[in-house]
């Protein structure tokens, strides 16, 4: 079978391939998906730090009350008669009130821990927004980068696919068929020239049997890579 028609079809097939591989690998288009990733992983740090936010300001408003009904507590003691009450009852206000004047003491050290820790957080929030921001723009640039590479290639790659299209009616279509199948298999090139007893495409020696149908039918494929092996 003449593969000439087909060989200048793979040629013209590589152009497209090399340009498509060119698109993939746009540093736009690298840098949008990095951009996005920092993105998304700052998007969740915000929902984190919102979250940490809600629970130790909870926490504060509840230390807030405990420390207003503490301070309540206090000022009934304070406010108690104490002219004509006796040693021992003289003794256990006094016991009462250094008692809850502590609790105070800890309540407040716990409630200047938490605002330390509210104001921790709203300066992590504010850098972490200030960077989700910065990526955004950055993802934004690199996307329309990337757009403008694509709608740059895209009316070349039409191009190749209408001379593609022209050179297929010159190809059998059996062999047209099983190139087809090998390309969406990811294999490429479909095509490799046999080399003495090996493929062309891989480097390993072929079967005495592969050898022979190459000989017979001009080709066959490769035992190892799946690749169409032509003669001379």
């Amino acid at each position: 079978m003449n593969l000439s028609n087909l060989l200048d079809f793979q040629a013209k097939y590589a152009q497209r391939v090399k340009m498509e591989s060119a698109l993939n690998a746009s540093a736009h288009k690298k840098n949008a998906q990095s951009q996005l990733d920092i993105v998304n992983s700052l998007k969740e740090r915000t929902v984190s730090l919102d979250n940490e936010a809600a629970i130790a300001a909870g926490e504060y408003e509840k230390l807030s009350k405990t420390y207003e009904d503490t301070f309540s507590s206090l000022q009934k003691v304070l406010a108690k008669n104490i002219d004509d009450s006796a040693e021992a009852e003289l003794a256990s206000l006094s016991e009462l009130s250094t008692k809850i004047t502590n609790n105070l003491s800890i309540i407040e050290k716990r409630l200047q821990a938490v605002a330390g820790q509210i104001n921790q957080i709203l300066q992590d929030y504010n850098q972490t927004r200030a960077k989700y921001k910065a990526a955004g723009d950055k993802y934004k640039q690199s996307k329309a980068d990337f757009e403008a590479e694509q709608a740059e290639t895209a009316p070349k790659l039409t191009e190749l696919d209408k001379e593609l299209k022209a050179m297929e009616k010159g190809i059998d279509a059996e062999i047209l068929t099983k190139y087809k199948a090998k390309t969406t298999a990811k294999i490429f090139p479909v095509l490799v020239p046999l080399r003495g007893n090996s493929c062309g495409g891989c480097g390993m020696e072929l079967s005495t049997v592969v050898v022979g149908d190459i000989k017979k039918q001009s080709y066959a494929d490769c035992e190892h890579c799946r690749k169409i092996v032509y003669g001379g």
